[in-house]
């Protein structure tokens, strides 16, 4: 009997695999192979040599291998940390060039999905690694939108009404969905074109250097892991003020924050992009967007068109130039059943 299935292979960019306790990232390959996919792991995804990770010539064998193995469909990252920079410069792009795969990560891997998206021309989604498929509380929101985007569907994201309030693996516990008001607009207005982004520390560390995705005429979305150290995230916004990187957006998009962190505040969002705006900017902007560390997450297929409108309910259109019927996702309120796997 034939297997159509396709295949995830899992590798550890920035953090070891070992670092997920076995029964939790177990249960985040049960949820890949419920979801209907062979999963299989990088050989190095689960060694630690450097800041928890494996060294970086394991790490490019790890990618090479993924890219180059015409049995695999799609790279997905374990889990986020804080040195996936260090390949950027040690990657061979033609290597990844024109093989068809696509890679899945976010927070850290930002990194990676800027530069092999924009210097190897390859497919690139910020969304879910496997660390945020362990969670035992998933919504719909999040795996319908993985699973439309890998399937190269145009896919439409509207505000959620319910989201978690912590990162799940930070927390001492998983906690249910809460209601919430959803996204908030600051200024409104309606865009399109090339969707860039990722996490705002990781993005902006890249300014200056060849990775560093090109902003103009672009929507720009950032996100930042927890939210609390306000000065710390105007100062990188600032950072990419002073580099140009705010000019000529196409629209501007901030990631959902913990409830009670200062950039959950209206009024200190408001502050700090005030100030770091360009002077006379008319783009449109909206923050508590569901592009962070925070579940629900939407999956973005980076440097393809994506489509907001921030005029009545806010929505976003991503994977804009794609053909067919459009998947709408706009229900955080069904969960995933919990999957249980033994050891």
């Amino acid at each position: 009997m034939s297997d159509d299935r396709r295949t995830i292979r899992i590798i550890a960019p920035s953090t070891s695999l070992a670092t997920i306790p076995r029964p939790v990232r177990r249960l985040g390959m049960a949820r890949l192979e419920e979801l209907g996919f062979r999963v299989e792991v990088g050989a190095y995804a689960r060694e630690i040599v450097l800041h928890r990770a494996a060294s970086v010539e394991h790490r490019l064998a790890d990618l090479y291998a993924a890219y180059e193995d015409p049995s695999v469909d799609f790279v997905m990252a374990a889990q986020g940390g804080s040195c996936s920079n260090q390949l950027l410069e040690r990657i061979d792009y033609s290597r990844l060039r024109g093989t068809g795969k696509v890679l899945v990560g976010y927070s850290d891997v930002s990194a990676l999905l800027a530069a092999i998206g924009k210097r190897a021309g390859a497919s690139v989604v910020h969304g879910p690694m496997l660390i945020d498929l362990c969670n035992p509380i998933l919504p719909d929101y999040t795996t319908r939108g993985l699973l439309a985007t890998l399937a190269g569907r145009r896919v439409a994201y509207a505000s959620p009404a319910a989201g978690a309030d912590r990162v799940w693996h930070h927390a001492d516990e998983p906690e249910a969905h809460s209601r919430r008001d959803g996204w908030k607009v600051l200024r409104a207005g309606a865009a399109s074109g090339p969707i860039v982004g990722g996490n705002l520390a990781t993005i902006s560390a890249l300014a200056g250097t060849r990775s560093f995705p090109d902003t103009a005429g672009r929507i720009l979305f950032l996100e930042d892991a927890i939210g609390e150290g306000a000065g710390a995230i105007h100062r990188e916004l600032t950072h990419l003020a002073q580099v140009g990187a705010l000019d000529g957006l196409a629209a501007l998009l901030v990631g959902r924050v913990p409830s009670g962190a200062p950039l959950a505040s209206t009024r200190m969002v408001a502050a700090i992009l005030d100030d770091v705006l360009p002077r006379g900017a008319a783009y449109p902007v909206a923050f508590e967007v569901s592009c962070s560390h925070l579940s629900p997450m939407m999956s973005i297929p980076l440097f393809r068109t994506a489509e907001l409108d921030l005029n009545g309910a806010p929505r976003l259109v991503v994977n804009g130039d794609a053909t067919g019927e459009t998947v709408d996702v706009d229900g955080p309120d069904a969960l995933t059943q919990s999957v249980t796997s033994s050891d």
